[in-house]
């Protein structure tokens, strides 16, 4: 019998020596194996395992929980062949009104090989063949693809399913991907005449209405919205709706039914929701799979004994199937058990209270603490009575029982709301400290108003206080649970630490509370798309993956056709750095060769660095020290213009964050490392928080590297960053380092010397790596949680005894916007430095560096600031998740 590569079916094996019946869902032994165990051909009965999955994701698909807009039928009733008719739900779009049929073919291998799709009439689209076949990553098979760049986590996987590629296609019909158009005239209409466009596409729907069944209803904004019996109704306040506060208002929201859940019901349902969703009903018949593949890995082991010579190919394929399924077993049985229902103040408070924060926090406490603050934010019995109402320290459970009883004055609330009105104004115009105080100030009269927490979440998000906004999002949330504003708030928050799969239940309440919205359902989306991507790349790791710098054959690549540029050889010339600083200021990027060469050169020289590079500024060189630069280009340059660039006599240190949120974060990262190659003993890098995976999937960087080159790009890059030392130490007086210090106080330099930096890639959630890139200052003694969610906060007290232990002047830190471009403080003994100024275009902030001459024997800093200039008109995080923009 034949075996076709990937095969994945039902075989049920009779045999006199076996009683009773056997049957494994796994592919057929080979022939050679079957011919050991004297097992007949014949004996083997063939039935697909895909079908039982395709009814149920057709009857998902088709039942009233389907998604709107979206008609499905069977072709002569063929479970592997369904038309399908898509009519899109934006009213903004190009595209709405028409109704787009199409044709799935599902292989027998289903989920693990990946459907073929086809629009049954021409589809005018930049991602679309003139076939009426697509061009979209998900449907290509699964695995690495070197030749288009394209990650095995791009491409299609298990955790697919049928709702999850029509999400994606309507996506695409609204949002084309014009970077390798398989249309290119589209392509180019998308792009430089968009009226004509628009004209083309508008021809297309009228013709595509002849196609509407007779029972299809098409979509209208109404029919998203719920009827009143089972959803509140909410009233959209004010344009923008979930970005900003603006001059929005308290809005009131009709009574739920008792068919509404509560925010806790949800969570248990979304905990059990979020594992049939993160692998698309695979794991409808887990149980009983997981089950039949141990006796089916017990029967490769019998096999494998019995002949010497085993079908590797096989084997691999076999193996890899029963991983899958375990690490699906597994996290069935991980996610169920969470969903346990619990009272979540009573079970949090016991924990907080067990760790109660003292003067200073001891190491093994600080990382819970902070755990529990995300949470329910840290507070004691004692403490919880003396802190004022607006005290980010006390709990939720706190906040919400004392809102209750609050019964506020007339006065004050009239107080309150100028308040907040003021400090809604301070929010437009981008003054989040100020709005931040006057928030504060309306919740401490008036805590009963839910838009005041809300508004103050939305000011800590703006200065990236991401851990503070969870906390008053949740309050928010415990005083009304129908204010849907309180949701995309916490969402938002949690998506920037890089929790997206808690974002991903307040974005599924959100879309609940305001159904209509269309932001909402977007962010919804693509958040679960990223808990999916993520989930995937988590199953497929591996301890120590190989180096992405292996598989380059840079000798057989050759410079693309058109390039005009100087060539670049063996070496890095200041020629060759000009020009290509001149094709990033005209919008061209260099070639893909170039690219590669670039990070292969950078990446072998910072990886032999120390993880503290010691610098000694010589008595003829001026050492410049700068901060987060974070993609902003165009003010890097505007440094180099009144500073000079990187020389033998003016060395520079970039101290982390190059990349993220400016949309010219490549052209950024590619600079310093071309300089770097230039001049290895004369440019120092330190890695930042965002020199990372996790940061680079969410804040533009992962998506700006495939946009401008490829995945292959961001790979390479990420490698790289993984390799950047941690800190410097320069003449022994200043230690540079992005985030600060410790939980820890016996931490040393010689500490931070033997650190290897290479035994684990990214920094993860704990540890020394992580303080380093992630810990703030703080104005009181000793240590606190941090404000961002992530690391920890320290006091000048820590500092100090840091400094005076190591025998410093001071320590300097980068990691926060500061408004004068820089900041002074614990005594003198915590500079930070930050260099981008307006930082994302809105801040308003002037930007800084520190200049250090070595002729002056005591080292000491001079600080210069600088105005932002003007760029393109590409806004910040232009490539970044959809999450977050």
């Amino acid at each position: 019998m034949s075996r076709s590569t990937g095969e994945f079916c039902t075989w049920q094996y009779r045999h006199t020596a076996y009683a009773p019946t056997s049957t494994y869902i796994c592919p057929p032994p080979p022939p050679a194996i079957a011919t050991s165990l004297s097992i007949p051909t014949q004996c083997y009965l063939k039935m697909s395992s895909a079908a039982p999955l395709l009814t149920k994701q057709f009857r998902d698909l088709t039942g009233k929980k389907g998604l709107p807009g979206v008609y499905a039928e069977l072709v002569n009733d063929n479970i592997f062949v369904w038309q399908i008719g898509i009519a899109p739900t934006d009213k903004d779009s190009v595209y709405y009104g028409g109704y787009y049929k199409a044709e799935i073919k599902f292989p027998r291998d289903y989920p693990f090989m990946p459907p073929s799709f086809r629009f049954l009439r021409p589809v005018f689209h930049p991602n679309i063949y003139k076939d009426g076949k697509l061009c979209i990553s998900i449907l290509h098979p699964p695995g690495d693809d070197p030749q288009s760049g394209e990650s095995a986590a791009e491409r299609w996987s298990p955790a697919q399913s049928v709702e999850s590629i029509i999400l994606s296609i309507m996506s695409l019909l609204e949002d084309p991907n014009c970077s390798s158009p398989a249309n290119v005239d589209a392509g180019v209409l998308w792009r430089k005449d968009r009226d004509e466009y628009r004209s083309i596409v508008q021809k297309q729907v009228e013709e595509t209405k002849a196609d509407i069944p007779k029972d299809f209803k098409m979509p209208s904004t109404a029919d998203f919205v719920v009827k009143k019996a089972t959803t509140p109704a909410v009233e959209l306040d004010d344009e923008g709706f979930w970005y900003d506060s603006g001059e929005e208002e308290d809005f009131e929201y009709e009574e739920a039914s008792d068919v509404e859940m509560t925010e806790a019901e949800c969570e248990d349902e979304e905990d059990e929701a979020e594992v049939s969703d993160a692998d698309s009903g695979t794991i409808a018949f887990v149980s009983g799979t997981v089950f039949r593949h141990f006796i089916g890995l017990w029967s490769c082991y019998r096999w494998f004994s019995l002949q010497q010579r085993f079908q590797q190919d096989w084997t691999i394929f076999y193996l890899g199937r029963v991983s899958f399924f375990c690490y699906k077993c597994i996290s069935f049985a991980g996610d169920a058990s969470s969903c346990a229902r619990r009272n979540p103040h009573t079970e949090r408070s016991q924990k907080v209270h067990e760790l109660a924060p003292r003067p200073r926090l001891e190491h093994t406490t600080v990382q819970s603490i902070a755990a529990v603050y995300m949470s329910d934010v840290v507070s004691t019995s004692s403490e919880a009575s003396q802190s004022p109402i607006s005290s980010p320290t006390l709990s939720v459970s706190t906040v919400a029982s004392a809102v209750e009883n609050m019964n506020p004055s007339q006065e004050d609330i009239d107080k309150a709301a100028e308040f907040k009105n003021g400090a809604n104004a301070h929010l437009l115009k981008a003054n989040y400290d100020e709005a931040i105080n006057l928030y504060t100030k309306a919740i401490e009269l008036d805590a009963t108003k839910v838009v005041y927490w809300a508004n103050r979440a939305q000011a800590y998000i703006k200065s990236e206080m991401y851990g503070l906004a969870v906390a008053d999002a949740s309050k928010a949330i415990a005083i009304d649970p129908n204010y849907a504003k309180s949701y995309y708030r916490r969402a938002v928050a949690y998506a920037a630490i890089a929790k997206p799969k808690d974002a991903l239940k307040d974005f599924r309440m959100l879309v609940k509370k305001a159904p209509a919205d269309k932001d909402a359902r977007t962010k919804l989306a693509e958040c679960d798309k990223l808990v999916r991507k993520m989930a995937f790349e988590e199953a497929i790791a591996v301890a120590d993956p190989p180096s992405a710098f292996e598989s380059l054959e840079l000798k057989s690549m050759v410079v693309e056709e058109g390039y005009d540029g100087v060539r670049l050889g063996e070496e890095m010339t200041e020629e060759f750095v000009q020009d290509m600083v001149e094709r990033f200021k005209n919008g061209k990027t260099i070639p893909k060769k170039y690219v590669y060469q670039i990070l292969k050169a950078v990446r072998d020289i910072v990886y032999n660095e120390p993880t503290m590079v010691e610098i000694d500024v010589k008595e003829d060189q001026v050492l410049t020290v700068c901060g987060d630069t974070h993609g902003q280009f165009f003010d890097v340059l505007e440094i180099f213009r009144r500073n000079g660039t990187p020389s033998p006599q003016r060395p520079y240190l970039f101290n982390g964050d190059f990349v993220d949120r400016g949309s010219w974060s490549t052209e950024v990262a590619l600079m310093f490392y071309a300089y770097k190659w230039l001049y290895p003993n004369h440019i120092f890098l330190n890695r930042g928080n965002h020199e990372t995976d996790d940061m680079n999937k969410i804040y533009g960087f992962e998506g700006e590297c495939k946009a401008k080159y490829n995945e292959l790009t961001f790979k390479l890059f990420s490698e790289s960053f993984s390799a950047l030392p941690l800190a410097c130490l320069i003449g022994g007086k200043y230690f540079v380092l992005h985030g600060g210090l410790f939980s820890d106080d016996t931490i040393t330099l010689d500490d931070v010397r033997k650190l290897n930096r290479h035994a684990r890639r990214q920094p993860g959630q704990e540890g020394l790596m992580m303080e380093m890139l992630w810990t703030d200052p703080q104005p009181e003694p000793g240590r606190g949680p941090s404000k961002r969610g992530v690391g920890l906060q320290f006091g000048p007290d820590i500092t100090k005894r840091f400094c005076e232990n190591n025998g410093l002047d001071a320590i300097i830190r980068s990691h926060e916007v500061r408004m004068g471009g820089y900041e002074v403080e614990h005594d003198g003994r915590c500079v930070t430095i930050f260099s981008a100024p307006n930082y994302c275009d809105q801040q308003g902030n002037l930007g800084a560096w520190i200049k250090i001459e070595g002729k002056d024997k005591d080292l000491k800093m001079k600080f210069e600031t600088f105005t932002a200039v003007e760029h393109p008109k590409l806004p910040p995080m232009a490539y970044a998740n959809q999450v977050m923009r």
